[in-house]
């Protein structure tokens, strides 16, 4: 049986409903994301970087070619002139699933300089928010590492796999089932709580599947 995410999130925080927006109140900050361009790379590098000493594995390719290829749609936000977040997601068709069509959230970064404002929960908001309404619900896959999956717990997520890094070792894949009504309730409270994404979701591509795991889409912290 299939508990609907909002009876799982529940749990985790107060309130009547956790997509109403009096459980986010002062929780999530006002905040514009825009769609990624060529010229954001650098800045985009730059958090990475800034995010990757300690916490994430060896990347190969790079996580500078795997934003060039366009294999997932991610977007940005600024602040006084410089990126101070960018979260990409898309589509795969994933083993393990029954071929259905699973949403992936990847690479979801946030300056250090703000941590703990509300920003990553945006991000991850403003993601589910671009899966498109039109299937009754998605597979959200995180392929995450040790450092970030208690963040991704605390918003539904639930442990379902490992994933395997270029160097052999396991980190946590997690799954959140997010339905269409959800997608909606989402977008109602960006809304509520000014945060501004774009309106992109015929954007989102579709991507292949990788098999390095047989449970999860391919993964990227």
């Amino acid at each position: 049986m299939r508990l609907p995410w909002s009876t799982r999130l529940y749990h985790h925080m107060r309130g009547p409903n956790p997509l109403h927006p009096t459980v986010w109140k002062g929780r999530i900050p006002p905040i514009t994301f825009r769609r990624y361009r060529e010229s954001d790379l650098d800045g985009c590098v730059n958090l990475y970087n800034l995010n990757a000493w300690g916490r994430f594995p060896k990347l190969e390719p790079s996580y500078s070619t795997i934003l060039a290829s366009g294999r997932a749609y991610t977007i940005v936000a600024e602040k006084n002139g410089g990126l101070i977040a960018a979260g990409s997601v898309n589509y795969q068709r994933a083993p393990g699933f029954l071929n259905r069509k699973a949403a992936v959230l990847s690479f979801g970064l946030v300056h250090p300089d703000h941590h703990n404002e509300g920003i990553g929960t945006a991000l991850v908001l403003a993601r589910l928010a671009l899966l498109k309404p039109s299937e009754d619900y998605y597979f959200v896959m995180i392929c995450a590492v040790n450092k970030s999956i208690g963040f991704y717990r605390r918003l539904g997520f639930q442990d379902v796999a490992k994933w395997k890094d270029c160097e052999g070792q396991e980190h946590p894949v997690a799954m959140l089932e997010f339905l269409r009504r959800e997608i909606r309730a989402c977008r109602k409270l960006l809304a509520d709580q000014q945060v501004i994404y774009p309106n992109d979701e015929e954007l989102v591509p579709l991507a292949q599947s990788d098999e390095r795991s047989p449970a999860a889409p391919s993964c990227s912290p």
